[in-house]
């Protein structure tokens, strides 16, 4: 499978931090949770079009591996910046999706962190790394099932979206460290 890719672990980076605001965000108001929401999928969307063509400037069109890794990010920040859309267009009707709309979030930031840690376990083979990713894979069943139908009752489920958000964060920011010192500790060069 290859070297997890940096940029893809850069995505995550910012997909964490991003994560951790929209659960701040389901403590405190939910009235205002919309706007902020797509305030923030616009922030990422933009942070990964700029990785994007800060990359695609730089790298030969002809290695048709770079190409995939980009298309997915550039994929990746459309599929944002369209949900933002949608959901500034629509706040009056989505106020009531909060919770599917934050944990939609979450599962595209888990998915890209999925596939660099996919990476990194068949390149390494450690027990660690197998164990985020069997955890990766738990946190995004259960974000697909706050997405389809939200658990628990209306009280509770803000606070338990909002763990989730702060449990996946932590996660993928201890997976973006320790993927980024495995590739910093590898002895061939990596992009």
């Amino acid at each position: 499978m290859g070297v997890p890719d940096k940029r893809y672990l850069y995505v995550t980076f910012i997909g964490a931090l991003v994560t951790l605001i929209a659960g701040v965000l389901l403590l405190i108001k939910p009235s205002v949770h919309v706007i902020l929401l797509a305030m923030l999928f616009l922030t990422g969307g933009e942070a990964v079009f700029l990785i994007w063509g800060i990359n695609r400037t730089h790298i030969r069109v002809k290695d048709t591996k770079e190409n995939r890794s980009l298309w997915l990010l550039f994929l990746t920040g459309l599929f944002t910046f369209i949900l933002a859309i949608v959901i500034l267009l629509f706040r009056e009707y989505l106020t009531g999706y909060v919770i599917q709309l934050t944990a939609l979030g979450t599962i595209v930031v888990l998915g890209l962190q999925w596939n660099s840690n996919a990476k990194l376990y068949s390149l390494t083979k450690k027990n660690l790394v197998l164990t985020l990713l069997v955890t990766i894979i738990i946190l995004t069943a259960v974000a697909a099932l706050f997405v389809i139908i939200p658990p628990f009752t209306v009280e509770t489920r803000f606070k338990a979206m909002a763990f989730l958000c702060f449990l996946s964060s932590g996660v993928v920011l201890f997976n973006y460290v320790y993927s980024m010192w495995m590739i910093k500790s590898w002895p061939v060069p990596v992009s």
